[in-house]
């Protein structure tokens, strides 16, 4: 994900969660990822389709909510016009990584 081209064309809120933050700071904790290839959306999530007016999605009204974790960036929900959608994928699974860490 390039941080400084989503930065530039979208709204976001942004979250880092590195080994100095105050829910890790001296505790042992478990960082799993999962690599996926497919597509998200909010059918399933039981919230419905995304609305769009005649021009389409404003990407005005779009925003990113991204986590980082450990020099890591996710995108971890989107939000339009204010609300937040849960994401469903249709993905599989390509690779994965797990690590135990301990906060500073």
């Amino acid at each position: 994900m390039e941080m400084d081209l989503l930065a530039n064309k979208f709204n976001l809120v942004f979250e880092d969660f590195g080994p100095d933050h105050e829910k890790v700071r001296g505790k042992y904790f478990f960082l799993g990822q999962s690599f996926e290839k497919g597509v998200w959306d909010t059918t399933e999530s039981g919230m419905g389709l995304i609305e769009t007016d005649e021009a389409g999605l404003n990407k005005n009204n779009l925003t990113f909510n991204i986590v980082e974790v450990y020099g890591n960036p996710t995108c971890s929900a989107v939000s339009v016009n204010g609300m937040k959608y849960d994401l469903v994928g249709n993905t599989s699974t390509n690779a994965s990584s797990m690590n135990i860490y301990k906060g500073n």
